[in-house]
């Protein structure tokens, strides 16, 4: 007999209490929020997010959530979805590699508009921000890349789910009413991959659209309505229907509050698909080795795993000759060519409809890509033009120090923030669980706007 995973996720909810969390974990939830905010702010900036905000503007004129940095106040479902949206907007949020979402852009900014209307603690928060990580994780991790080889987003499949969770735990849901709202979300999934095709700027619209979907499920359970408790592993639930695979039940909701899929979140150190960064890393550590430069090659192969190669290496020209910043950031040979020819990266250097520099599209016509299964232990190969290859072998995602984050942090608010600010904005998320009103937080997150002028 099926598991009703959706019951077991959310007896854990009801009963997970910030102080049964490991303070390890606190502690990187805490450095998730700030990089998620950081990334906000300089997504704040992306045009579209403002035509995406005023569309909103025309539909709702008031409410009791704050868009981040410019001020306006909407409902929270749609100040999740705005916000979510901002967060995604220049891929620079975190993911959680085993499973293939990007967590924080959606269920940051459903704890924080939900939150914020409700006047909850900081502490219930991250009790619910946490929760949503552990359960939307799980998800993936158990159809991992099956979403999105049958072209659906898993962030925004999986995480409407787990933002309904997180949500419904700060409405102060028991477990019954945690599981109808997570399948009320389920109708609400959603997410497709076609924007690869041409590059357009729509995936942004998929962490939102979780954030949006799983807060107005949240809220539509409390009026009582419910979705289908077997939502997930149902014979025509969440896995069937999008990933075309069932997987086992047995251990997809296994060691629940011992084992902290949190601290298995990735950090974004380049603001670009996450699958291109282990191949961007290695070409770093080229560079130190050898002291190798771009006009030395001859060619570059890299060595791309089934699911990586479906997203990141397709044979189109928009990945050679990548005209959106959506191009760019998906195209493995973009990523290899630049990180060849710039020392650091920055958010502006995917912003390729100003133009691609002459040395960056030489040398990506030198990037060749294969698959994983003939060379699998390998990661990338250059090719001099004097005979020599330099091997790589692949590595372990690294994970940044704590330092680390915060530079990128006020890195991405400087723009918006003063340093005296963007300083009490970092301190006041570190005190998190010592908040009693989340408000004392988004009060932080109120600019003036170049945008807004």
């Amino acid at each position: 007999m099926l598991k009703m995973l959706s019951a077991e996720f959310s007896r854990f909810a009801e009963n997970l209490r910030i102080n049964d969390i490991p303070q390890n974990v606190v502690a990187k939830a805490k450095l998730h929020l700030l990089d998620t905010i950081g990334v906000t702010a300089v997504g704040s900036l992306e045009p579209r997010i403002f035509s995406l905000m005023n569309a909103m503007k025309k539909m709702n004129d008031q409410g009791q959530s704050t868009v981040f940095w410019y001020g306006s106040r909407f409902p929270s479902p749609t100040t999740a979805l705005v916000n979510g949206a901002m967060a995604h907007a220049l891929e620079y949020d975190d993911t959680h590699l085993g499973s293939v979402i990007h967590l924080s852009a959606p269920i940051v900014a459903t704890v924080l508009a939900v939150g914020e209307a409700l006047h909850s603690s900081g502490a219930e928060i991250l009790t619910a921000l946490i929760a949503g990580y552990e359960v939307t994780a799980r998800i993936g991790m158990a159809a991992r890349g099956k979403f999105h080889q049958r072209g659906f987003h898993a962030t925004s499949v999986c995480g409407t789910l787990g933002c309904a969770l997180a949500a419904g735990m700060l409405l102060g849901y028991d477990a019954d009413k945690l599981s109808g709202a997570m399948g009320i979300a389920g109708s609400m999934s959603s997410g497709l991959m076609e924007f690869l095709s041409d590059g357009s700027w729509i995936k942004p619209l998929h962490a939102g659209w979780a954030a949006h979907a799983g807060t107005l499920a949240a809220l539509l359970a409390g009026q009582g309505l419910s979705g289908p408790k077997t939502v997930i592993e149902g014979k025509r639930g969440i896995y069937a229907a999008f990933a075309g695979h069932c997987p086992p039940t047995s251990d997809i909701a296994g060691e629940l509050g011992k084992r902290w899929e949190t601290l298995n979140i990735s950090f974004k150190l380049f603001p670009n698909c996450h699958l291109i960064h282990e191949f961007m890393r290695t070409i770093q550590a080229i560079k130190k080795e050898h002291n190798v430069n771009s006009v030395a090659i001859a060619k570059i192969v890299c060595y791309v795993d089934e699911l990586s190669y479906s997203i990141i290496c397709p044979s189109s020209e928009r990945k050679i000759i990548p005209e959106t910043r959506y191009d760019a950031m998906f195209s493995l040979p973009y990523g290899v060519a630049l990180t060849f020819v710039k020392d650091s990266i920055d958010v502006q250097d995917f912003d390729v409809e100003k133009g691609v520099p002459t040395e960056v599209r030489e040398l990506l016509k030198k990037v060749e890509f294969k698959r994983a299964d003939d060379r699998p232990r390998q990661l990338v190969v250059v090719h001099l033009r004097n005979g020599e290859k330099l091997t790589a072998s692949q590595s372990l995602p690294r994970t940044p120090p704590p330092e680390a984050v915060v530079s990128k942090y006020m890195k991405n608010v400087s723009p918006l923030l003063d340093h005296e600010q963007a300083t009490e904005l970092l301190n006041t998320v570190m005190k998190l669980e010592k908040l009693a009103d989340i408000r004392e937080l988004v009060k932080h997150l109120i600019c003036s706007h170049p945008f807004a002028k």
